[in-house]
């Protein structure tokens, strides 16, 4: 006998319309997080070079990215940019990778040319 499956409320329906698909889980400080899916506009503001020259884009990108949260600097769930500093760093790692699993798959490949005398071109693979 097949397990009943959860219905999708009609709240949870228009904010996979909205945001795409999300994932909620637990930072390594404890606090919970719900995310959505990347998209293009996000690739625009991490490669935006005004705000990268001192990293504002990563807290642009984060603020925008988180949907809610229990940290206690939330306001009503959400972070604005200029609290996303306050997050502990190993907290915004965390966030950062399980986006980039969520969005693109569990699979990530990663090629480095280290040189002809140090092993040329060398890829990595992790899968999650």
């Amino acid at each position: 006998m097949n397990a009943p499956q959860k219905q999708e409320t009609t709240k949870e329906f228009a904010e996979n319309l909205l945001y795409g698909q999300q994932l909620e889980f637990k930072l390594p400080s404890g606090f919970l997080v719900k995310i959505r899916e990347q998209n293009g506009a996000d690739d625009d503001i991490l490669s935006n070079t005004v705000l990268a020259k001192d990293l504002t884009n990563i807290d642009v990108f984060l603020s925008s990215l988180i949907l809610d949260t229990n940290l206690p600097f939330a306001t009503q769930g959400k972070i604005s940019k200029d609290k996303i500093p306050l997050i502990a760093l190993r907290d915004r790692y965390f966030i950062i990778f399980m986006s980039r699993i969520h969005s693109m798959g569990e699979k990530l490949v990663i090629k480095y040319d280290w040189g002809i005398d140090n092993g040329g071109e060398m890829e990595y693979m992790k899968t999650y």
